[in-house]
C-alpha cells in the first residue's frame, strides 16, 4: 500500500513490486473493509492518504 501511495497509482505499485494489480488492488480492498477506511479512491485511481488521517 506504501507503494500505491508513492506513486499514486495502484498499477504502477504492482508493477513496481512485481505483483499482479488484481491481487495488490484485492488486498489494498481487504485492508480497506478491515480498518473501515478508504484508503484509494478508485474513481479518480489515485492514492490519497491525506484523508485517511483527518
Amino acid at each position: 500500500m506504501v507503494a500505491a501511495a508513492d506513486y499514486g497509482s495502484i498499477r504502477q505499485a504492482a508493477e513496481l513490486l512485481s505483483v499482479q494489480h488484481s491481487i495488490l488492488s484485492r488486498s489494498i480492498c481487504q485492508f480497506e473493509h478491515r480498518i473501515r477506511v478508504t484508503v484509494f479512491d478508485a474513481q479518480r485511481r489515485v492514492c490519497d492518504t491525506a484523508d485517511c488521517f483527518d
